[in-house]
């Protein structure tokens, strides 16, 4: 219906800017409203192209005005994500001589409560929700960018609510295994758009670590078998991709400052 209503108006737009030329032939006015003509004919052309075809044509805004106080932050936040839950794990890990790498799984690290690594653990979570948020406002948006910004921040909650919810309860499980299938799937659904906006080393780490974590889950899920080491490897190539796209675009900001 909108189109129908556009495409009328484009019409008779035409119209009266041709009845228009009639009477200001050799004023200049012909020109300018030969361009109207042209100009309408072109946005029209344009508001018929699939929907897939404009979210095609996206550029890194970040790089032409610069990133806002708030972007900073969310990106800074992306930049501690990773590093802060992957040291706390680590951390656990060494303070635990029973710990297995392929026997238990990290969420064994938690059984009986371990307040470091849960606080580092919803911390992280939050902290890659506002880099979701970063992505979100800094980068020209897509269907694709859109789903996957949000997948992201929730897989970021989703790693917080495991954090807090400690084993055996039934909601940490679920919290946890929303975590390891929302992020990477946000990763690969990004990772062609990155690629567009002219971050090519990120939109190709946002694929590889993306198929990474996602297979090496699906793989420990299938096989019933899931332990803390493809747990841990999983994690390391989510926050090796929100890493070093929050420290691409702070140090790209700090070079158009």
């Amino acid at each position: 219906m909108h189109n129908h209503r556009r495409a009328a108006m484009r019409k008779a737009l035409e119209s009266a800017a041709r009845s228009g030329i009639r009477h200001l032939e050799g004023a200049g006015g012909a020109e300018l409203l030969t361009g109207l003509i042209l100009s309408l004919r072109a946005a029209d052309a344009d508001a018929k192209k699939p929907a897939n075809a404009q979210d095609d044509r996206i550029a890194d805004s970040s790089g032409q005005g610069g990133l806002t106080p708030l972007q900073k932050m969310c990106f800074a936040a992306g930049a501690a994500a990773a590093p802060i839950g992957l040291a706390a794990t680590l951390a656990a890990i060494r303070s635990r001589k029973d710990f297995k790498w392929t026997k238990n799984t990290i969420s064994y690290l938690l059984e009986g409560g371990n307040p470091p690594l849960s606080a580092s653990l919803a911390a992280s979570g939050v902290l890659t929700s506002a880099f979701a948020y970063g992505l979100s406002k800094s980068r020209p948006q897509s269907r694709a960018y859109e789903a996957g910004t949000a997948l992201l921040s929730l897989g970021g909650l989703a790693l917080s609510g495991a954090g807090l919810i400690p084993p055996p309860s039934r909601a940490h499980f679920n919290l946890a295994a929303t975590y390891f299938i929302a992020a990477p799937s946000a990763m690969l659904l990004m990772a062609v758009p990155e690629i567009r906006n002219g971050h090519r080393a990120s939109g190709v780490l946002a694929a590889v670590a993306g198929t990474v974590a996602l297979g090496v889950i699906l793989t420990g899920h299938l096989s019933k078998r899931m332990n803390a080491l493809e747990e841990f490897v999983a994690t390391a190539a989510i926050g090796s991709w929100i890493f070093s796209c929050s420290l691409g675009a702070l140090l790209r900001d700090g070079k158009s400052g």
